[in-house]
């Protein structure tokens, strides 16, 4: 066992969605861990029942904070904590090397098959896929992953075997010091503008990370992409990779040079892609998502997936592709793909209501330690003024995507009496409260005349491009009913850079709800309103902000008048609600179950 590996380290945000796996990670291997974090939260919760010491809130005083690090080896840092942060000032006063995420991922990493999977979107599912089927097919892998996975227990999977399976991000310098055996770059897009100031930037930062794969390795690229295109252009011009055969005419045209030391194998719809997906007609009443695959041309098999979407079978390509290059057979690989139930906040159901009170949908109870978490019950204080500081708001961002999927956990196991938002992604529409966990596809099929109708999917979607692949797959799923969308802006950077991009991306909703911005780590409004998209949209008709403290009671108030049965000749055919965003949005669903559940207000 090497030094690194039994070394005490310290994590500063150990319940963050970044540090919690890899203290997970670095415990399982043999090595002592401790840390602190701003919230607690059920990642916390986790570790401390693995006998992890973490302490919630700031330290008492400077001789705690010193007593807290006697022993440790190494510090790392949550990349949300400043470098003039207390804790980070502390650790180095006493002589303690202090790293950050970026810096502590190629120590953690090596002596392994390093798949770095990265992109601007699609990266924590085509991870978790990408684990699921390296679990079964026995290579016993180790990874990473930016999502709660109910499948793989968690966000991080412990394995003996010698590949790791690392989700990767582009912020903050997350690809520096990486040596892949083989990368994914499922597609490039300007994201983080407070980061990058163009689609440029961007990049140039996936091409530098692609010229990190060691030499022999294989880039596995979405071909369709044109910012994957521009990538693969930069590389041919410094001979950094080569196309793998004519087969790959794709590659081979976008001037990439014989005789460099990486293969890209691309994936996507393309007629000349090396891994091609052709999608298959969905039948009436059918909601998975079918394609067929080829490889070089030729029939592999058909893909199916219980998750929604053609980015989904993009993602499904990507793990494919990877799953193949390490010896997995692709019929397995297809199999393994068939049984992914997906990942929390990814399209995922929390819950159905009924209008007809003689014969409803039992509604969600919601989870008190999630809201308490995310400090979102009715009536708190905005998400802007929520998030005072960064290291804080990373704490309620992270808890509130694991509360998700805690109460998944608890739906299925039925540990917690009466927990019912939030079903297990394995019985995606089962009905919440129905004995013996019916199953039903929607909730059209929940009631069969269709006008009384609630179903909520919640999804991680903040940027202009996820929101709209979302809503088109939410669409599908909806048939005839009304499709709402409810939008909480994640980060004033963001909203405002991309405010053109958000007005075009909500075309396949009947109806929009702008709520207040999540400030996360940000301060500065920049001048914007989320009332500035609202006047923005030109589809759908009916656009409205409702500040966040308002925003459960008016959906419930809307939902209630859509579905009332006032014996007219077309009541609304049902709703799916989707809530959208990275911040407490997560919490709106279940709150909103619980309030129709409660019966009007008065």
């Amino acid at each position: 066992m090497t030094r690194q590996r039994t070394q005490h380290v310290h994590f500063l945000g150990i319940g963050g969605a970044g540090l919690s796996p890899l203290a997970q990670i670095h415990l399982a291997g043999g090595g002592t861990v401790s840390g602190s974090d701003a919230e607690d939260s059920p990642r916390v919760a986790t570790l401390r029942a693995r006998g992890v010491a973490v302490r919630v809130g700031p330290a008492a005083s400077q001789a705690a904070l010193a007593a807290e690090l006697a022993g440790v080896d190494v510090v790392v840092a949550s990349s949300a904590l400043p470098d003039d942060h207390p804790e980070v000032l502390a650790a180095r006063a006493l002589g303690l090397p202090v790293r950050r995420r970026s810096e502590w991922l190629p120590e953690l990493t090596a002596g392994h098959r390093l798949v770095a999977v990265a992109g601007s979107h699609g990266k924590s599912t085509t991870s978790a896929m990408l684990a699921l089927v390296l679990r079964a097919a026995g290579l016993d892998p180790t990874a990473v992953i930016g999502a709660e996975v109910s499948q793989l227990g968690g966000n991080a999977l412990v394995g003996a075997g010698d590949v790791f399976v690392l989700e990767s991000d582009e912020y903050g310098g997350a690809f520096a010091g990486l040596q892949p055996a083989i990368a994914v770059i499922t597609n490039v897009e300007w994201e983080h503008p407070d980061v990058f100031p163009d689609e440029a930037a961007v990049q140039a930062v996936f091409a530098a990370f692609a010229r990190r794969v060691r030499p022999g390795g294989r880039l596995v690229v979405c071909g369709d992409d044109p910012g994957v295109a521009a990538v693969l252009a930069e590389l041919g011009r410094t001979g950094n990779v080569r196309a793998p055969d004519a087969a790959d005419a794709d590659a081979a045209s976008s001037g990439v040079p014989a005789g460099a030391a990486v293969t890209v194998l691309d994936y996507g719809f393309g007629a000349r892609r090396r891994w091609r997906a052709v999608e298959a007609p969905a039948s009436a009443g059918d909601d998975t998502t079918r394609a067929q695959v080829l490889r070089a041309g030729e029939p592999v098999g058909t893909l199916t997936l219980a998750v929604p979407g053609r980015h989904s079978i993009l993602n499904a390509l990507a793990a494919l592709a990877v799953a193949t290059e390490l010896g997995v057979e692709p019929a397995r690989a297809l199999a393994t793909l068939a049984t992914y139930t997906g990942a929390a906040r990814r399209f995922e159901f929390v819950g159905f209501w009924r209008a007809d009170a003689t014969d409803h949908l039992p509604p969600a109870t919601v989870d008190a330690g999630c809201l308490a978490d995310t400090g979102a019950l009715a009536g708190a204080a905005s998400p802007s003024s929520a998030a005072s500081s960064a290291a804080t708001s990373s704490a309620a961002t992270s808890s509130a995507a694991t509360s998700s999927a805690a109460r998944s956990s608890a739906a299925r196991s039925g540990a917690a009496a009466g927990v019912t938002t939030g079903l297990a992604p394995e019985s995606l529409g089962a009905v919440p409260g129905q004995p013996g966990g019916a199953q039903t596809g929607t909730s059209a099929d929940a009631d069969p005349a269709g006008t009384h109708s609630l179903e909520v999917i919640d999804d991680y979607a903040h940027h202009p491009t996820e929101i709209r692949l979302t809503l088109a797959a939410a669409r599908s799923r909806a048939r005839d009913r009304a499709l709402w969308a409810v939008l909480q802006p994640h980060t004033y950077s963001r909203f405002a850079a991309m405010l053109d991009g958000f007005a075009d991306a909500f075309a396949d909703a009947d109806r929009v709800y702008v709520t207040d911005v999540y400030a996360a780590r940000e301060h500065d409004d920049l001048g914007r309103h989320p009332s500035d998209l609202v006047t923005r949209l030109r589809r759908p008709a009916f656009a409205v902000h409702v500040p966040w403290p308002e925003l459960t009671g008016r959906l419930a108030a809307d939902v209630r008048a859509a579905l009332a049965d006032t014996g007219g000749d077309a009541p609304t055919r049902g709703i799916l609600l989707l809530t959208l965003g990275a911040g407490t949005i997560t919490t709106v669903g279940p709150r909103l179950l619980a309030t129709l559940g409660a019966g009007p207000a008065g």
